[in-house]
């Protein structure tokens, strides 16, 4: 899904496939993430992450972390 044309060059996106049973697991761990992102389903278990730019380190370490987290599972 591209959402280039919605977003302003201030926000960054990062997406995960996932397994539906995952999702509000990945949902929770995102909330509670100090407003770090906002999350959205763009269906079939696809999860796109929307961040501003300044937080792109920071939201790339909490997909990476929850990617390796549900691949263990």
């Amino acid at each position: 899904m591209d959402l280039s044309e919605l977003l302003d060059t201030e926000m960054t996106v990062r997406s995960m496939k996932i397994q539906p049973r995952h999702e509000a697991y990945v949902r929770g761990v995102a909330q509670a993430s100090d407003g770090l992102c906002c999350v959205f389903s763009a269906g079939q278990g696809e999860l796109l992450f929307v961040a501003p730019r300044d937080r792109a380190a920071d939201l790339s370490a909490l997909v990476d972390d929850l990617e390796v987290e549900l691949t263990s599972r």
